[in-house]
């Protein structure tokens, strides 16, 4: 049984046995209100993607340690409804819990994106970015070793573009940005920017850095769909910052910058209105990708009109265009 995001547990999913990895937030051993009062474990869990309520019935010392706060889980579960809310209870079949610990050396091969389409190569995406990196300049050389260790490189290549609205695979997020450059390249060529086009590149190569730890697994900071603690763009703002520490002589107008186009890039502008020509050339190339490819794979998945109140805003405004 394939591992669901808690994202897409909804309420026509009840009544059936789902299999999901969370990370244990917070645990409280809790009482029945009816009589007589039996006792359950109610573990608040999230995936990075949304929270959810695992209600454990038959608790022991066992279950009671692998709930311990920021292990990471893989279980099975029955979707159900109480008081209007989806909770998940843990599945007991003949005796046995289907619950385990997911070890640290696992976690490099748990990612519940699903598979890149197959006209999307991880590997070709690799040479592309490597390529792109080892011909830059010897200050963002310098930034760009900083900021993709071999660590953040499996990350950013597992990662995905979004989860609902576009990309929504594995390797998405580099996919993504590869068209973010491609389209700001385009522009650049188009207004005869010159000088500044490798600049804007750079730019646009970084501009989601902050969603391998905004989508991460375990989730690397607070995310659900329901409130968000910190948007990408700060996160990857806060990455480029602690990079340039080690960089002490990259030139500070042009980290100002780059800092700006990644706070800035948002088609809503959630954070901040691009104010540099950079910026603005960043925000209307992710725009271009990010919406092309979300309605592309809106009508892929031949969704019919009548079933618009099951996806999001974004999918329906473009849907109901076209």
């Amino acid at each position: 049984m394939p591992a669901v995001k808690i994202c897409e547990i909804s309420k026509d999913k009840i009544g059936q046995k789902i299999t999901a990895y969370a990370v244990v937030k917070e645990k409280f051993r809790k009482l029945t209100i009816n009589q007589p009062q039996k006792e359950y474990l109610e573990v608040h869990i999230t995936d990075g993607t949304a929270g959810a309520v695992l209600k454990i019935w038959e608790p022991n010392d066992l279950l009671d340690k692998l709930c311990s706060s920021k292990n990471m889980i893989y279980f099975m579960a029955t979707v159900a409804e109480f008081n209007g809310r989806i909770h998940l209870n843990l599945v007991n079949e003949n005796g046995k819990n289907y619950i385990r610990r997911v070890k640290e050396n696992e976690l490099d091969t748990t990612c519940l994106a699903d598979n890149p389409p197959s006209h999307v190569s991880v590997e070709l995406l690799k040479k592309e970015f490597d390529a792109f990196g080892d011909c830059l300049e010897r200050h963002r050389k310098q930034l760009w070793d900083k900021i993709f260790s071999s660590e953040v490189k499996t990350m950013f290549y597992k990662q995905y573009g979004s989860i609902k609205a576009h990309h929504t695979y594995a390797g998405g997020l580099a996919r993504h940005s590869m068209e973010t450059m491609e389209a700001a390249e385009m522009l650049c060529r188009q207004n005869n920017l010159g000088e500044r086009m490798q600049l804007v590149k750079f730019c646009a190569c970084l501009h989601d850095i902050g969603k391998i730890y905004y989508y991460s697994l375990p989730p690397l900071v607070e995310i659900t769909i329901d409130g968000r603690l910190f948007g990408h763009e700060y996160l990857g703002a806060r990455i480029v910052e602690n990079a340039l520490k080690s960089v002490p002589e990259y030139p500070s107008h042009e980290a100002a910058i780059i800092l700006h186009t990644i706070l800035s890039h948002d088609q809503n502008g959630d954070v901040l209105r691009p104010m540099t020509i950079e910026a603005s050339i960043v925000s209307e190339a992710n725009k271009s990708s990010s919406r092309v490819e979300g309605v592309k794979d809106f009508i892929d998945k031949d969704v019919s009109e009548n079933s618009l109140t099951n996806f999001d805003a974004f999918r329906s405004q473009y849907f109901l265009r076209i």
